[in-house]
């Protein structure tokens, strides 16, 4: 696996993930990788992940700092577990280097402005100065770096032209805390969770750099959820469309927005296993090339509400699709797929949301004249990725059938993926038997 770049000034952008920053030991592993290779020049980081089964995230501590100033007016036994945790790493990394004036000012912070983005934030921003202080690099901040405008959406053109007079300018390696940002009021703003990804991915596009390296537990995507196939195979490559694609669909390996970026400039991705660096990743890419399955990988995701209505001719009423379109956005459901045919539109919704809007969007939809609602629940979707989909189609649905597996709904997007709603019940299944029938039988 190699990638090209015709620059003089060769340089990756290195995103390290919770797993690999929850302790002094896999920290240590991720320094060595870290200054194994100089081209490793801006490095991202989160916060610090679980380092056991029952572990708790930073950020999830975060997170509980300020349920308890709102219940007791202060924050004690979660940010005592913080404190402890990061002092542990410093200790243990033999950083020279206090904290004690950082913990009192976030521990202000959180108390006086139960700032919930503020306070998932301040993992990252810890790590990343830990990190910074061990390498010998120097520590920039997200917040000047990164900014979003008031309502919340990133504002591209100041963090680009902020990246590049911060980053490109300077000859310095580079520690950066992922996740977040800030607005023009000086508030703190943070991605989705898994957000750092995106901020690597950021920095990897206005820098034009070389590679965007992205350090996991994982060797790198598979060809669907282990949880389901014992041991499936790993996909070495995967285009831009085809990572948005599965990462959607539940193969939630990199955050789904991590390709938008980077793709507009070619910056090829690896993800990589930070505990086994010299196995080979997943290559991701403008082209992916050398699959030897016909298919490059399967996805889904369970719980969900499957709402269809039924109206004569709908096909030629665009304001009655307008009109349903209009329902699902004031009600917020943002997790809706629409499928249509002659006499009915199929919704498919997140359980969560159909069940907090289920009765404003039965009544909603009856108002718009006559039609037929027919609401099934505990429903999956499952997604097929493939080069070519017109080619596995009938082989598909010849499988499918043969287990007894009723599909409800059907899509198909630009030949590149099939997607399909099945019940729950059927979903460890269905995966199991598509994964029999195109992997197992090359």
């Amino acid at each position: 696996m190699s990638f090209t770049n015709e620059k003089n000034n060769l340089f990756f952008v290195s995103k390290f993930g919770g797993t690999i920053m929850a302790n002094a030991k896999n920290i240590n592993g991720a320094i060595k990788i870290i200054l194994g290779d100089n081209r490793r020049r801006f490095v991202v980081v989160s916060a610090p992940g679980k380092r056991f089964e029952n572990d708790e995230k930073i950020t999830d501590l975060f997170y509980e700092c300020v349920k308890e100033v709102k219940l007791y007016g202060s924050t004690q036994n979660a940010f005592l577990k913080i404190k402890n945790r990061f002092s542990a790493l410093v200790r243990r990394l033999k950083v020279d280097f206090c904290l004690e004036d950082e913990f009192e000012k976030i521990k202000i912070n959180i108390e006086k402005e139960t700032n919930l983005n503020y306070s998932a934030s301040r993992g990252e921003y810890l790590m990343a100065k830990i990190l910074a202080k061990k390498l010998n690099f120097e520590f920039i901040d997200a917040i000047d770096i990164i900014k979003f405008k008031e309502n919340n959406e990133l504002d591209y053109e100041k963090t680009f032209s902020l990246i590049n007079e911060k980053l490109n300018k300077s000859c310095s390696r580079v520690v950066i805390p992922g996740f977040y940002g800030q607005k023009p009021d000086g508030q703190i703003q943070t991605f989705t969770r898994g957000g750092s990804d995106f901020t690597a991915s950021l920095i990897a596009e206005a820098t034009n750099a070389s590679l965007y390296e992205n350090w996991k537990d994982v060797n790198g995507f598979l060809a669907c959820d282990p949880n389901v196939v014992k041991n499936p195979t790993q996909i070495y490559e995967l285009s831009y469309k085809e990572l948005r694609t599965l990462s959607y669909m539940g193969a939630y390996v990199l955050h789904p927005d991590s390709a938008i970026p980077i793709s507009k400039t070619s910056v090829p991705i690896i993800i990589k296993n930070a505990f086994k660096p010299k196995t080979k990743g997943t290559l991701i890419s403008s082209h992916s090339q050398g699959k030897k399955h016909i298919i490059t990988g399967i996805a889904g995701k369970k719980n969900y509400s499957l709402v269809t209505i039924e109206k004569i001719m709908t096909n030629i009423e665009v304001d009655f699709l307008f009109d349903v379109l209009k329902i699902l956005k004031e009600l917020n459901i943002s997790s809706a797929r629409i499928v249509s045919s002659v006499d009915e539109i199929s919704l498919i919704i997140c359980e969560n949301q159909f069940v907090l809007n289920e009765k404003k969007l039965i009544e909603q939809i009856e108002a718009l004249g006559e039609n037929a609602i027919k609401i099934e629940t505990g429903k999956a979707v499952i997604c097929v990725v493939s080069k070519n989909i017109s080619k596995i189609l009938e082989r598909l649905f010849k499988t499918l059938n043969h287990f007894k597996i009723c599909v409800k709904t059907v899509e198909i997007e630009n030949n590149s993926s099939v997607i399909f709603c099945i019940d729950n019940e059927d979903y460890q299944k269905t995966i199991q038997v598509i994964y029999n029938e195109f992997y197992k039988k090359i």
